[in-house]
């Protein structure tokens, strides 16, 4: 039931919902037609590593499930995961397959793929857990078209074999932004760090294309640098991980650092620096994952898709479409007037900790399969962040977590600080660039005030879980919204002659 608005217009509402959700479960729902699309699909070998696990499970042989999936009708129920990955309903019962128990770390673009009862194409590059049966030169994302999916909610998918020369030939590969060089700019990269990026507040609006919102990871980190040397907390600033860049200034700028401690490097504080200067953050990383690096004015990248940051997985975005790289350049914008009165000031906020993170949770949709029994071993369990973690989530070790049910499971909206728990029993808890629909279950959420937290962690780090309820949460949002709050009006104050503590 809807409510909101004028008496007679949240009744109109509620009454529609009614209709959809009476539709829907008595199956006379039907999501609106659109277009038929084919596509070419060249199936097995090296472009379909998994259609022998279908076959086996199906009882038929390899040759069988191509001429079963090839000869379905699909319709796009929804669109996500992935910019532009489309969850096909219409799959033959007999070719359902559970996913992988451990997702793969990479998913080649353009994989035709199969996920409990459902198919759907891998538009970039990402990690999945589907089984893989073929690959398509389609191109079903990109950045510049509007509506960015080939794919809409409606449209009709029949899938046709093609010969594997044509997929050779015409590789589905999204159009990188980043095979252009960046050239000459105000700030010179002489050496890149480890995935040193342009990230901002984030990209809102196109969830519904699969476009995740993504964004600074520690935005709470990016919003104090930020605010300490003028600009709006979701600014477009520099993001990088365990390793820091060397960065040439060719002109005088105000800049911040926040975020991960680099030994022999201040955090928190306003400094100038001077046309010829050089930033060097490749120093031993004392505590800490992700470095911020906020300049007055803020960088002068190009919007896409209404947001600065880059998109890895979709390669836009950050004005090069992917991670920096030597002799890279960007231009920060005009408004640069550095302050030099203001040099030095600094606060502590956005420190970093040491030792076990406990990270605040709520109980999530799947946590009743687990049991109250299971709950209560998932909080007292002892875990270790993984080295395979990355921008998409923490990957965790140690203590398996068990109960959540095997099979097939209907791919679902996640959320940031989702902890999801495939069939290995290892939790992957969602960072900012996760999927925007996942198939695994959902046992809780980290809370929004502990997001920076967890996006902080580093591999080997020890990793533990605490439950508090919805109250508690928001209470914690509002705390750290209030610091945040306080501090940009003691930097106020402090540009026009006070004091910042």
């Amino acid at each position: 039931v809807v409510h909101y608005g004028a008496e007679a217009h949240g009744e109109t509402v509620r009454v529609a919902v009614e209709e959809v959700v009476r539709a829907a479960l008595a199956g006379r729902w039907v999501v609106g037609a659109g277009r038929e699309v084919v596509v070419p699909v060249v199936y097995g070998g090296e472009a379909g590593p998994d259609l022998g696990v279908v076959a086996e499970r199906a009882g038929l042989t390899g040759a069988e499930v191509v001429a079963a999936h090839g000869g379905g009708r699909y319709r796009v129920h929804a669109v996500g995961f992935a910019p532009g990955f489309p969850y096909l309903a219409g799959l033959a019962e007999r070719l359902h397959t559970p996913r992988r128990a451990t997702p793969r770390v990479r998913v080649a673009a353009g994989s035709v793929a199969i996920g409990g009862g459902q198919t759907g194409i891998y538009p970039v590059a990402a990690p999945g857990g589907w089984q893989v049966i073929g690959r398509t030169r389609l191109r079903l994302f990109d950045p510049e078209r509007r509506p960015p999916a080939l794919l809409q909610v409606g449209d009709g998918v029949r899938f046709e074999a093609a010969a594997e020369a044509v997929v050779e030939d015409e590789r589905n590969e999204v159009r990188k932004e980043g095979e252009r060089e960046a050239g000459e700019g105000d700030v010179v990269v002489e050496r890149s760090g480890v995935l040193t990026t342009v990230q901002d507040g984030g990209r809102w609006g196109w969830q519904d294309q699969g476009v995740t919102v993504g964004g600074a990871m520690d935005g709470r980190a990016l919003a104090v640098a930020n605010i300490l040397v003028g600009n709006a907390a979701g600014a477009a600033g520099i993001e990088w991980t365990l390793q820091g860049p060397r960065l040439l200034f060719r002109r005088e700028a105000e800049i911040a650092l926040a975020g991960a401690v680099v030994e022999g490097i201040e955090n928190g504080r306003v400094r100038v620096m001077r046309a010829g200067e050089v930033l060097d953050l490749g120093g031993r990383v004392l505590r800490g994952c992700r470095g911020y690096v906020a300049v007055r004015g803020g960088i002068d990248v190009a919007e896409v898709l209404g947001g600065r940051g880059v998109d890895l997985r979709g390669g836009f975005g950050g004005g090069v479409g992917r991670a920096w790289r030597e002799g890279d350049g960007l231009r920060m914008t005009n408004d640069q007037c550095p302050m030099t009165n203001v040099e030095g000031w600094g606060t502590r906020l956005g420190s970093v900790e040491d030792g076990e993170v406990v990270l605040r949770v709520m109980r999530g949709p799947e946590v009743g399969e687990l049991g109250e029994a299971r709950w209560v071993e998932f909080l007292a369990g002892k875990f270790l962040v993984s080295a395979r973690s990355d921008r998409m989530g923490v990957r965790l070790e140690g203590d398996v977590v068990t109960g959540v049910k095997e099979g097939a499971r209907v791919s679902a909206p996640v959320a940031t600080g989702a902890v999801q728990v495939p069939a290995d029993g290892r939790p992957i808890v969602l960072l900012g660039d996760r999927q925007t629909i996942g198939g695994y279950a959902q046992i809780a959420y980290v809370i929004a005030a502990d997001w920076g937290r967890l996006a902080q962690v580093t591999p080997g780090q020890a990793v533990g879980f605490c439950e508090v309820s919805a109250g508690e949460a928001e209470v914690a949002r509002w705390a750290a919204e209030r610091e945040l709050a306080w501090l940009k009006l003691g930097v106020a104050a402090a540009r026009k002659g006070g004091t910042l503590r």
